[in-house]
């Protein structure tokens, strides 16, 4: 009886090294997903870096569905190494997205049961995609996802496109180049927000940066409304047509030359004053940045420290 005992002990203990074995095989050809699926089954945290950290290095893509909304809504999933990553896109539905300091180099993420998400990484680039599950909305349960990133991470581009959904993003960002798309969103960024070249379009979404340092900025509003602290240092191009705009800017009003096309807004540059009609100026400050403003029916203040 007891040598029937070890005999099975020893062929299961084959049996493991094999499977373990075929596992490692796997994962450059096709078994990345299922190795973290199987990691997740068994109610371990899971990590796909130590999971595929030589399967990574072999393959130019991965992709992974649903992996990391574990039902515990408690363990984390890494992404990929941060200093890996150069190219970041987030599509976000009416789910509620936090951003906050990763522990360590690591890019990862925790979602509630409610909501879906998608990871893809191909090379430097990384895709995440995150919507709630449920579709009716007279019972909605929490559907909150959180990025974990590197406070010192430098993201070539960024992109973010947020319908009805809030983020709060608590990490500073430094970017070449941010895309931002905002619907019905509402966007707190609470730490400083550094670009060479910021892109962003609101439609009865708010966006507030507390600390925001671009060299140029591209911002369209239509219903809604940006509010931002810090400063845009060569060229600004607004157009606001019945939303609000507020900046307090640390640069003086004369570093800047102004070209601006006033309807029925109301429109205020330091001590430059439109309100009430239509109007068109142009203020020449010698300067080699620019700020060009067309306002509809909405309001746009800019203020200098």
């Amino acid at each position: 009886m007891k040598k029937g005992i070890k005999r099975s002990l020893a062929t299961a203990a084959v049996c493991a090294v094999i499977g373990v074995t075929c596992l490692a095989i796997s994962l450059p050809f096709g078994g990345r997903a299922q190795a973290a699926e199987i990691v997740e089954k068994f109610g371990a945290p899971i990590r796909l870096n130590t999971l595929l950290d030589n399967a990574i290095s072999k393959v130019s893509s991965i992709s992974v569905e649903n992996v990391g909304t574990v039902k515990t809504g408690k363990n984390v999933m890494v992404i990929a190494k941060g200093k890996d990553i150069k190219d970041v896109e987030l599509e976000i539905g009416a789910v509620e997205l936090v951003i906050e300091k990763s522990s360590d180099k690591n890019i990862s993420y925790k979602a509630d049961d409610s909501v879906k998400a998608s990871v893809d990484v191909n090379g430097n680039d990384l895709e995440i995609k995150a919507e709630r599950k449920e579709k009716s909305l007279t019972k909605l349960s929490s559907a909150e996802f959180v990025l974990y990133l590197p406070d010192d991470m430098n993201i070539d581009n960024l992109k973010i496109n947020a319908g009805a959904t809030s983020l709060e993003c608590n990490v500073e960002l430094d970017c070449d180049k941010l895309a931002m798309n905002v619907g019905a969103a509402e966007m707190d960024f609470n730490k400083e927000v550094s670009v060479d070249k910021a892109n962003i379009t609101v439609g009865a979404g708010s966006v507030n940066f507390d600390k925001f340092i671009a060299k140029e900025a591209d911002m369209e509003v239509g219903m809604g409304q940006i509010q931002l602290n810090g400063d845009i240092k060569d060229d600004l191009d607004l157009k606001c047509s019945m939303g609000n705009v507020n900046m307090s800017l640390t640069s003086d009003e004369d570093d800047h030359d102004y070209e601006y096309n006033v309807g029925m807004g109301t429109l205020n540059i330091g001590s430059i004053t439109s309100a009430g009609a239509s109007s068109e100026r142009k203020i020449d400050n010698d300067s080699s940045s620019k700020y060009k403003i067309e306002l509809g029916m909405g309001s746009v203040n800019i203020n200098f420290d």
